[in-house]
């Protein structure tokens, strides 16, 4: 079993909505304009199978031009959403301005394919997410 003597970095859970979730901040720049980045905190989503997730808000802060669109898969069937380009930056997972892929969604999350390399615990008694060593 695992606890936070394993950790090498431990994340509170965000307290903003009930049920209290997981997330990681991190950068993200507009390639086209590096000087224009934004730090977000994005929520943990190991339901989503990519690699990030861009909350409206932070798609017009950045002012992001739309690559195109991909159909997705989400809870309440198929749909279809834009694809974005950005600059991701999260020192704790070793990524600075990576260029990657993003979709547009409602909130910033971050998925599975972003996630994988790393172990993970969720800890849900005391809130925190913790990369293990």
């Amino acid at each position: 079993m695992h606890s936070a003597s394993d950790a090498k970095k431990v994340w509170p859970f965000a307290m903003d909505e009930e049920p209290p979730y997981p997330s990681i901040p991190a950068q993200v720049a507009n390639p086209e304009h590096p000087s224009r980045s934004e730090q977000e905190a994005f929520q943990i989503d190991t339901g989503f199978s990519g690699l990030i997730a861009l909350s409206t808000g932070l798609l017009g802060a950045l002012a992001l031009k739309p690559l195109g669109r991909v159909p997705i898969r989400t809870a309440a069937g198929y749909t279809e959403t834009l694809l974005y380009r950005v600059l991701f930056t999260q020192e704790d997972l070793g990524i600075a301005n990576r260029g990657i892929t993003a979709i547009g969604t409602v909130k910033s999350l971050l998925g599975r394919r972003l996630l994988e390399p790393n172990r993970w615990l969720l800890d849900f008694q005391t809130k925190q997410l913790m990369l293990l060593s």
